[in-house]
């Protein structure tokens, strides 16, 4: 599954986008897709089941004025609708239940290829082998070893993203979707609460992981490229 809000970033341009978001979802797999109806020129095939999904319907969007952003960010990239749709990632894949019966849902950034060494066949390799994901755990890329933060010999610093957890892709057992998107909004509320502002959303998604460790997986990648689909049973 996956998901796209336009917001017309100097970061990335929507043509690029929905380049990158076709190419996902021409692959061919069984894939829920929340869309917004304003990103014209994304290609979705049959296999595809399209959701209509705006800025407004994401959580954060009716918080973010109130919660503030980091302001540590690239203020090209970093912006307020940039960190309210990035955090909408749990609630999209809880919501995606509603149309699918999957046991296991993947959620995968549509914007994935803007990686240059990502193929189709990494993908594809990949759904090969998460049919024997854990169905009582989700399960994370990692670039970072997690064990210096769950150990706490490293502190997870808000206000820079960090790379225990990669965010592009994770999995996640139906039965435990809603209770990630609750865990995940609860860090970043607490985080704004403490500090001012929300972090980035794979620093909330690390916290997850470092606090509910028994709840959590991990298969360690190299970096933002290929190896983020080096899961194996």
């Amino acid at each position: 599954m996956t998901g796209y809000v336009r917001v017309d970033s100097a970061h990335r341009n929507h043509h690029e986008y929905a380049v990158h978001a076709s190419k996902l979802l021409g692959i061919g797999l069984p894939t829920v897709a929340f869309l917004d109806p304003a990103a014209d020129g994304i290609v979705v095939p049959n296999s595809t089941t399209v959701v209509p999904w705006t800025l407004q319907d994401c959580w954060l969007h009716d918080e973010i004025d109130a919660v503030g952003i980091p302001p540590t960010g690239n203020p090209a990239k970093d912006t307020a609708k940039f960190h309210t749709v990035q955090h909408a990632k749990t609630q999209l894949v809880s919501a995606a239940t509603q149309y699918t019966n999957a046991e296991l849902l993947v959620w995968i950034d549509a914007g994935i290829f803007h990686l240059p060494d990502v193929k189709g066949h990494h993908l594809r390799r990949f759904f090969s082998h998460i049919r024997n994901a854990p169905r009582d755990r989700v399960s994370f890329a990692s670039i970072w070893p997690m064990s210096d933060l769950v150990d706490g010999v490293i502190e997870l610093n808000y206000t820079h993203p960090q790379w225990w957890i990669a965010g592009g892709v994770f999995v996640v057992p139906r039965q435990m979707a809603g209770w990630l998107d609750e865990v995940f909004r609860a860090d970043v509320r607490d985080t704004a609460a403490k500090t001012g502002a929300i972090s980035w959303e794979v620093n909330h998604l690390a916290a997850v992981c470092r606090d509910y460790e028994e709840n959590t997986a991990l298969w360690l990648c190299g970096d933002h490229d290929h190896t983020l689909f080096s899961f194996k049973p």
